[in-house]
């Protein structure tokens, strides 16, 4: 046995295990890191650049537009102004405005001979036009042929003959009309349109 001591750690022989040193190459995990700052990196210079571009453009048209501001003379615009509030006025006085002569155009031809109308009201609902007449007729049988006159007319719409009474020895018989017409018959507007396309 060997009894001597050994006073040194080092050892005296080498060692024969030879050392390799770690390949020193990119990971898997490192190059997506670097593939991902890069794509970011490109994604933010774009965005930098469409920014810019953008931003550029809306001082371009900032400028144009109070270019054009100074263009306008105010009062000029005033007079634009108060010409447009007029014409929508007049527009909404027109579309608004009903004229009766397209009613009484319809009711002379439909009106038999035998039959005659001595009053006449009107009320404007915007929805339905009631029109509340009366009038004589030489017998029963005219005013029954004249309720088939109005019933041809698709412009004319529930028909009401009512208060039939005989006034004299001759059978004149008097009567109550009520009667609705199309809102469009009466409106300024739809005359002029239609007095345009004869």
């Amino acid at each position: 046995m060997d009894t001597s001591i050994r006073t040194s750690f080092i050892p005296k022989a080498p060692l024969t295990g030879k050392f390799t040193p770690r390949k020193s190459g990119l990971g898997f995990l490192t190059f997506l890191s670097f593939a991902l700052l890069l794509v970011s990196l490109i994604g933010w210079g774009a965005v930098f650049a469409y920014k810019s571009l953008v931003n550029k453009d809306v001082s371009a048209l900032e400028g144009y537009l109070v270019k054009a501001k100074e263009s306008f003379d105010p009062s000029l615009l005033k007079v634009f102004e108060n010409l447009d509030r007029r014409i929508k006025g007049t527009e909404t006085l027109l579309g608004e405005h009903t004229v009766l002569s397209p009613f009484f155009d319809l009711l002379g031809p439909l009106t038999l001979k035998s039959v005659r109308f001595d009053s006449f009201s009107l009320v404007n609902n915007e929805s339905v036009i009631a029109v509340k007449m009366s009038g004589q007729a030489l017998d029963f049988p005219s005013i029954a042929l004249q309720a088939l006159e109005f019933n041809k007319d698709k412009r004319i719409v529930n028909t009401i003959f009512s208060n039939l009474d005989v006034e004299d020895d001759e059978g004149t018989v008097s009567f109550d009309v009520s009667l609705n017409i199309l809102p469009e018959m009466i409106s300024y507007s739809e005359t002029i349109i239609n007095n345009k396309t004869k």
